[in-house]
């Protein structure tokens, strides 16, 4: 379409629909829809539109959107069952933006996922991500969430490579398939804590679930250059076994010139 964003985009289900867009789409709003048979749309070009809405009808009539290059929208997953039915999948092969919040209309809906593995490129969310029910990380795949992130659940694939400049929160499992190597980046101005002062909770879950312990496998965890002094709180594991010693054993802070970091068990 042309970069005049006017009127409605729908892709309805009747029955079975398909929609492939090949060029860049420019729309006031779009209305992806599953709610009587499955809908599948996929996007090669820039989306740019004021809302998003993707909606799933419940059992085998799943709302998948797929997402080759940027969007720009404010996002709305709606899931019959409130499960991970109404699927977004940004699965580029360059450096994909999303701007806008990606909200779940009711808690614990909807599912994105990040397949972009190309190497240095990946996927940077600019916005907040809530309420949904899963969010998965390929293997190999990369990310960079910009804003809070929340979900029922949270799985990054091995070799995943993930950057966090707000706290993550699984209500559920916070899941790493750390087969060989996993990367977590975390952005700089968190809260340092002290022996007054708590820090910033980066990963918070119901259970952090690593599920592979005591082999070659590892954590690197590249700390925020303004991070010199005092702790910072990496997993928040809210069950009565929190992190265990071999899973904090896989965790490597990767030290600086400046400044030599340590894991360590906060109790």
């Amino acid at each position: 379409t042309s970069s005049v964003s006017v009127g409605t985009l729908n892709v309805l289900s009747g029955q079975a629909t398909y929609a492939d867009f090949s060029s860049d789409v420019y729309i006031k709003d779009i209305n992806l829809d599953s709610t009587n048979a499955i809908s599948m749309s996929d996007f090669n070009g820039n989306v740019t539109a004021t809302t998003l809405d993707l909606t799933d009808g419940g059992n085998a009539a799943v709302a998948t959107a797929k997402f080759a290059k940027d969007v720009t929208a404010a996002i709305t997953l709606t899931d019959a069952g409130g499960g991970d039915d109404a699927v977004l999948i940004f699965d580029g092969t360059t450096k994909q933006t999303v701007t806008g919040i990606i909200d779940g209309a009711a808690a614990n809906s909807g599912n994105v996922t990040v397949s972009n593995v190309t190497a240095d490129m990946g996927v940077t969310f600019m916005s907040n991500i809530t309420d949904t029910h899963q969010i998965t990380v390929d293997t190999s795949g990369i990310a960079d969430f910009r804003g809070t992130v929340g979900a029922y659940d949270v799985t990054i694939g091995n070799l995943g490579d993930i950057t966090l400049h707000k706290a993550l929160v699984a209500a559920n499992n916070f899941t790493l398939d750390n087969t060989a190597s996993t990367n977590i980046t975390i952005g700089p101005g968190q809260t340092y804590g002290d022996a007054s002062n708590a820090s910033t909770d980066m990963i918070t879950g119901a259970d952090i679930v690593f599920t592979n312990t005591g082999g070659s496998e590892v954590v690197n965890v590249y700390l925020p250059s303004d991070f010199t002094s005092g702790h910072l709180v990496l997993f928040q594991d809210s069950d009565s076994t929190g992190v265990s010693a071999a899973e904090l054993a896989d965790v490597t802070p990767v030290d600086t010139f400046l400044v030599d970091y340590a894991a360590a068990d906060g109790g």
